[in-house]
């Protein structure tokens, strides 16, 4: 039987297809088989469900499986990626820009509103309901994109990325404009090993360390 492999999570976890073909500053994006789509040839998934988009939050993220985990079947496998705990979803994707009235709102929540402590409470409470719903559905894993409560994974996928580059990832992010050309933040060589951890955790239950084996300082930026 086809079983299809389910993708949720952030911008380390978004479509290949979706990125555009050359950054801000009008180099080429090398496009290549992200993680996902390398582990889902391994796992001989016959399609891979995206759930995910750049920016989003776990209100989001946490939507997106609650719309799609009754479509999981058993053959299925599932990834996801929790974010940053204090992103939030105040607006829809086609509200499109903008007031700087509107904006004023969301500033004034981060300076008077905004707390670390509820933010945690949250997102565990997602990563809960999250295992709830897929436990007897599917196999499964959640990963930290960034730092994330109740999780036993050491590591998380921005320490990696943030160690691809060998000097300042400010540096780095202004010499692209902004927009990180690395698809999902990874070089192609850390998208096989992070497959590879995925794959063996699936098929023969080995912890995730995203502390190890992954290539680092491989981005010189000049200070």
């Amino acid at each position: 039987m086809a079983s299809t492999l389910h993708i949720f999570g952030d911008s380390f976890a978004t479509n290949p297809e979706a990125y555009p073909k050359q950054d801000k500053t009008g180099l080429p994006i090398q496009i290549h088989p992200n993680y996902a789509e390398d582990l889902g040839n391994r796992l001989g998934c016959s399609h891979i469900n995206w759930g995910s988009l750049p920016g989003v939050s776990n209100d989001w993220i946490f939507n997106e499986i609650y719309e799609n985990y009754k479509n999981i079947s058993a053959n299925d496998y599932a990834v996801i990626l929790f974010t940053q705990i204090n992103r939030k979803w105040f607006f829809e994707a086609h509200q499109g820009n903008l007031s700087n009235y509107t904006m004023s709102y969301v500033k004034n929540y981060l300076k008077h509103l905004q707390n670390d402590r509820l933010d945690t409470i949250i997102t565990l409470g997602y990563i809960i309901a999250t295992i709830s719903l897929l436990r007897d559905r599917c196999p499964f894993v959640i990963l930290p994109a960034y730092p994330i409560p109740a999780n036993d994974i050491k590591g998380c996928l921005d320490e990696v990325s943030r160690n691809e580059i060998l000097g300042s990832v400010e540096n780095w992010y202004h010499i692209t404009g902004g927009f990180d050309p690395r698809l999902n933040h990874l070089s192609i060589f850390n998208h096989k090993v992070l497959s590879m951890k995925l794959y063996n955790y699936f098929k023969h239950n080995t912890p995730i360390d995203l502390t190890t084996e992954f290539h680092k300082n491989i981005l010189k930026v000049n200070v």
